[in-house]
């Protein structure tokens, strides 16, 4: 439906990215610490994407029991939480090629972060809006999966019937 199509819509979408984690349920108490583990091994450049998967089950209990009634808001959640010391971030070997030329160009948010100091954090995932939250599956499970997937394009199913 964030690409236009209807709910009732067969559709596939193509995403590109190499890396899967995965995580059984939504933990009542460990939740949080859960994912941000799971993401912490995503190494940010300027192409790093973050895509959800979630089972319908642990969708319903995210936004039951902890209140994320929205795509949006479990995404800026994960912006605002996936952070880097900034001494860490400006000595990945990605960043220093890719992220710190732009910074000092100063494209944003790039440029920002030159101001972050040593001790300070940096998002590893730098545009919320571009976290994906994709709902899949069948009602057996509340697992979810992270990637750093980004989405290239969605068709319809029907067209091809």
């Amino acid at each position: 439906m964030q690409h236009g199509f209807k709910p009732g819509d067969s559709v596939v979408s193509i995403f590109r990215g190499r890396t899967f984690s995965h995580l059984l349920e939504v933990r009542e108490n460990t939740w949080r610490d859960q994912f941000l583990n799971l993401v912490s091994g995503f190494t940010p450049t300027p192409r790093t994407n973050l895509t959800l998967l979630l089972e319908p089950l642990a969708a319903r209990t995210l936004r039951q029991r902890e209140g994320f009634d929205s795509k949006a808001k479990l995404a800026q959640w994960f912006h605002e939480h996936s952070r880097i010391p900034a001494d860490v971030y400006w000595d990945y070997q990605l960043v220093i090629n890719y992220i710190e030329p732009q910074a000092r160009k100063g494209v944003e948010p790039f440029a920002s972060y030159l101001n972050t100091p040593k001790d300070g954090t940096i998002p590893r995932f730098a545009e919320p809006e571009k976290i994906g939250v994709v709902v899949v599956g069948g009602e057996k499970n509340a697992y979810w999966f992270a990637t750093d997937f980004g989405h290239l394009k969605s068709e319809s199913v029907d067209r091809w019937r």
